[in-house]
């Protein structure tokens, strides 16, 4: 996966757009489907969040990603736009599903969840080395059941 990003990197340079879009192609952020079960839903949104990095050669791209993103706003809109967006929405299905069904409540920042899910993921790929394991995607879910009280908005 990380060598996809070097690649659109190099092919794009010097156009924001196609990079971006490229971007979109390279990570995931497919709908999650209506299982009728809240917690497998989730674990399908975080196992798709721990895919998009856990290749090891992520911890290289991802820096880079984010440098090109600080230094271009056109490239951070259509980043947000093409993929982070599109993703956080898909998520935010499952997790209003989740509410709809009773099994969260309505109060429930489904924003916050998803920050504290991908900021996870990311410091372990980046900074700990911690692994993203199976245990991980569980301890995710099972945070916003036993939480939810304290993620409400």
């Amino acid at each position: 996966m990380a060598s996809a990003w070097f690649q659109a990197r190099a092919a794009s340079a010097g156009r924001p757009s196609l990079l971006a879009d490229s971007l979109a192609e390279i990570f995931k952020g497919d709908e999650i489907p209506d299982l009728g079960d809240t917690q497998a839903e989730l674990r399908l949104a975080v196992d798709m969040t721990i895919d998009n990095y856990a290749d090891a050669d992520m911890a290289i791209a991802v820096p880079a990603l984010a440098a090109d993103l600080a230094r271009s706003p056109e490239l951070l809109a259509r980043f947000r736009e093409t993929f982070l967006l599109r993703k956080r929405d898909n998520i935010a299905v499952a997790l209003l599903r989740g509410i709809d069904r009773g099994d969260l409540p309505a109060t429930l920042d489904t924003g916050l969840v998803q920050d504290l899910w991908a900021g996870t993921i990311l410091y372990r790929r980046l900074l700990s080395g911690s692994p993203l394991d199976d245990e991980l995607a569980e301890r995710l879910v099972q945070l916003v059941f036993d939480a939810s009280a304290t993620l409400s908005a």
